[in-house]
């Protein structure tokens, strides 16, 4: 009973590839398993910053914090202003 010596050869090297190929799936799997991980915890953060970030926002937006102020100050100053001319004539 002989075998071929390069047949022997073609089958480590098939096996071997075969392991290889194996291998670095294996290895990228791991890293999308780590990379989803990672933006899963991330997205944890960044859903506690966004939720702050909007509730500043809304009440920034909020009625008595859009009404003009100073504006309105200014109003009243002048009003009191042109009313005190016309009580000294």
């Amino acid at each position: 009973m002989s075998t071929d010596p390069n047949k022997f050869a073609r089958g480590l090297l098939t096996d071997a590839l075969s392991h290889v190929s194996s291998l670095v799936r294996s290895e990228v799997d791991l890293a999308w398993s780590e990379i989803n991980e990672n933006l899963k915890s991330a997205g944890v953060v960044f859903a506690i910053i966004a939720f702050v970030m909007i509730k500043k926002g809304m009440s920034d937006l909020e009625l008595s914090s859009l009404a003009p102020i100073r504006t309105a100050k200014n109003v009243k100053r002048d009003a009191q202003a042109v009313k005190g001319v016309y009580d000294e004539k």
